[in-house]
């Protein structure tokens, strides 16, 4: 089997661990952010070219980039939401609601809505317009560590283990799914295959749920990782997926099948360190960032 992902160069210039990165429309611009309290910019083809464009409040946990707008949203370990509008370069607004870590922000483009949600057990719609809450839902004890619009819906996974679907207009409960991980194990990532109707989730028990969306059936639950998956980021072509992990590693999987195809780590390939957080994907590259406080940029051989 030929090599399909190969170490081009790394990015440095963090002091603390990388916990998100995001892209511009065009996916030529990079944005990380982390435990340092900074955001900076990168020219994925040129690593000579980095900008600091913001310093926050505090860590940054996750972050999106919002096209429509050309804003960066960033949700931080305090539970402020910032705006960074890219075009003024500056902050314009902190959205304040949480009251703990912002882990999940997903931008509903189209509409200008924001979705956070936060180890307070809220989950929140913003209206980006007026750049003001519109409502909230209290999932209780309930830790949300991701958000994935599909639709009209919200897939909402916590950190009990449990996958929670929600109406977008009104945030009301319409499922709760226990059998995909092991309880108590925390959702971190998902990924709609759309051609399949088929969602994947990644959890802190290493494996890879596989959830019909048509009967909400458990069709398979894969080893993937001796650690938690931090996240899942499909190729363009769409031919594969990669998972990240706390183990330090990045593995792809041919979607068709989920078959494993490669293992990308430090031995192998000399990639990162320490946990992986969080990859990127586009038409010719794989991005990830780690704890080992690098951004590692791949050529994707198609």
């Amino acid at each position: 089997m030929n090599q399909l992902i190969h170490k081009r160069y790394a990015l440095t210039g963090h002091t603390g661990a990388i916990y998100d990165l995001a892209f511009n429309d065009k996916k030529e611009q990079l944005y990380s952010g982390s435990f340092d309290n900074q955001i900076i910019a990168w020219d994925i083809n040129n690593p000579a070219i980095a900008q600091l464009i913001a310093k926050v409040q505090s860590k940054p946990i996750t972050i999106q980039y919002l096209n429509k707008r050309n804003w960066l949203l960033i949700g931080q370990a305090n539970g402020n939401i910032s705006v960074l509008d890219l075009s003024l370069g500056k902050e314009i607004k902190v959205l304040q609601y949480h009251s703990g870590m912002v882990y999940a922000l997903t931008v509903d483009d189209e509409e200008c809505i924001l979705y956070s949600g936060a180890e307070d057990g809220h989950i929140v719609s913003w209206d980006l317009v007026k750049l003001e809450r519109s409502q909230s839902k209290n999932l209780g004890s309930l830790k949300v560590r991701v958000i994935l619009k599909i639709e009209n819906q919200l897939y909402v996974g916590c950190g009990t283990g449990s996958l929670l679907i929600l109406d977008k207009e009104n945030l009301e409960l319409e499922q709760e799914i226990s059998q995909l991980h092991v309880k108590n194990f925390s959702i971190y990532t998902l990924l709609y295959i759309r051609e399949k109707n088929i969602l994947l989730s990644g959890s802190r028990d290493g494996h890879i749920g596989v959830l019909d969306l048509l009967t909400y059936k458990v069709k398979e639950r894969i080893p993937a990782h001796n650690f938690a998956i931090y996240d899942f980021k499909r190729s363009s072509d769409g031919i594969y997926f990669a998972s990240a992990s706390r183990d330090k590693s990045i593995k792809i999987w041919r979607i068709s099948d989920f078959q494993f195809q490669e293992k990308i780590d430090f031995k192998s390939s000399e990639g990162h360190k320490a946990s992986v957080n969080a990859i990127l994907w586009n038409e010719n590259h794989l991005i990830s960032c780690s704890d080992d406080k690098q951004i590692i940029i791949w050529d994707y051989k198609k």
